[in-house]
């Protein structure tokens, strides 16, 4: 599960995009940092681009319906031959 939030700083990530605050990582500052820019704020992306295997996602309303919800999710994920799976932190 990879979930690259960090809400003190205003960093969370919702339906597998990055933001800062109310904006898109890609839309914030971020975008052109000298090291390590973010053009892009979807997670997803981000992980095929960076790791080797399949990403998938357990989107926001999924996680508020229920535990048993969120497995049927990760196994179908699983059957898909998903590697790794990005989620929201919530705010």
């Amino acid at each position: 599960m990879i979930c690259p939030a960090l809400p003190i700083n205003g960093r969370t990530v919702y339906l597998g995009h990055l933001f800062v605050g109310e904006q898109l990582l890609s839309d914030s500052g971020m975008r052109h940092h000298p090291v390590t820019p973010m053009t892009d704020s979807n997670l997803l992306r981000l992980m095929k681009r960076q790791a080797s295997g399949k990403a998938g996602l357990i989107a926001a309303p999924l996680l508020d319906q229920s535990t048993r919800a969120v497995r049927s999710r990760l196994n179908q994920l699983k059957e898909q031959g998903t590697n790794y799976c990005g989620a929201r932190y919530p705010p």
